[in-house]
């Protein structure tokens, strides 16, 4: 059923909006209008685990921050596909050229990412530091950004798109749709959904054409480890690959500490596409530490993400820098992918420092 709802089709795409914007509106109800008593409760369990535990500490209420996040979450969908449905209102009477309607849901798109971690920042205290953001400008640019965390899946929004205004073009995974706001206002803009593990001829077609016609103002934004970093999947892969015999990828593998090896389909051909162009893009990495042991919602009710400090760090080459040859890309990528591996590593030791 899951997998159905996910499919290609307007008659899917209505009963998955449906279904999902019902369960966001009534979790949303539920939350809000209880919220006194909610935070009742997510308090006194709270309490309750720090009097539990084997070394009692200083209350960190991890429980009534998750619920406070969650709530805002809720609201500020209900709110994104609110304006979303509003900007269609506009756009049936206006009928703005197809580049202005994009323009208007970039902007809710900016809204709704700058609110989440504007929320995260506050409710978990987090804070950031930035080096290398200089880099970022002027597009268009190909980003390839480091992915360890739920909570990075805005940070490209807060430091690249509200800051210097570029309109991403994301390559994300399908089950995203499920989200209101992400289904709606991310189907009216240039991205591209994939299912993980598929890598079909379609589906890389799709990917590579996120490249054509990017603007001054565009980019394209990709995982290329294709999900979330954790010890257990690098452990995972090494294993597989050891266990097939793929010595060459596993020795890779292996030098990687604090990344997984990238995926070759989406990662190539979009690299490819970008390389024929006339005008190609500049390649831009994120690389970022502090995120690591908040993969999972698990991971945050443990309190991996309180008080922490988000070190993050860009760094540009230029398209004529990038080898003309597909060989000569893989193996320059791999080259840059260990050095966000360094750089992780540095960013990481820094970080502990100033946690101190």
């Amino acid at each position: 059923m899951i997998d159905r709802l996910l499919r290609p089709g307007r008659g899917t795409t209505i009963l998955r909006r449906a279904l999902s914007i019902s369960c966001y509106l009534v979790s949303a109800s539920v939350a809000w209008a209880g919220l006194p008593v909610w935070l009742t409760i997510t308090v006194l369990i709270d309490l309750a685990r720090d009097l539990v535990r084997a070394r009692p500490r200083r209350p960190r209420f991890i429980i009534s921050r998750i619920f406070l996040f969650g709530a805002t979450f809720l609201l500020c969908e209900m709110v994104g596909v609110v304006a979303a449905f509003l900007l269609w209102l506009a756009y049936l009477v206006r009928r703005p050229a197809i580049d202005t309607y994009r323009r208007w849901n970039f902007r809710v798109q900016q809204a709704w990412g700058a609110t989440l971690l504007g929320a995260g920042r506050a409710i978990f205290g987090f804070r950031y530091s930035v080096t290398g953001q200089e880099t970022v400008t002027p597009g268009p640019v190909i980003l390839m950004l480091r992915h360890s965390s739920l909570a990075d899946t805005v940070l490209a929004l807060a430091q690249i798109s509200k800051p210097h205004g570029i309109i991403l073009r994301y390559v994300l995974k399908r089950p995203l749709l499920f989200d209101p706001c992400i289904d709606i206002v991310g189907q009216r803009l240039i991205n591209m959904f994939v299912q993980r593990g598929s890598g079909s001829r379609a589906q890389i077609r799709g990917v590579a054409g996120l490249a054509e016609r990017l603007g001054p103002s565009d980019g394209v934004l990709i995982y290329p480890e294709g999900t979330r970093f954790s010890e257990e999947k690098r452990a995972t892969n090494i294993a597989r690959l050891r266990h097939r015999k793929r010595f060459t990828e596993l020795a890779f593998a292996e030098s990687l500490l604090h990344v997984l090896p990238p995926l070759r389909s989406g990662t190539n051909a979009l690299l490819t596409a970008n390389a024929a162009l006339e005008t190609p893009a500049d390649i831009l990495f994120c690389g970022h530490a502090g995120f690591e042991g908040s993969a999972t919602v698990g991971d945050i009710v443990e309190g991996n993400l309180l008080h922490r400090t988000i070190r993050i760090h860009f760094w540009r080459v230029p398209a004529a820098d990038v080898p003309e040859t597909e060989a000569g890309r893989t193996e320059w990528f791999n080259q840059e992918w260990q050095r966000m591996d360094r750089l992780i590593g540095e960013l990481s030791v820094l970080k502990d420092v100033m946690e101190l």
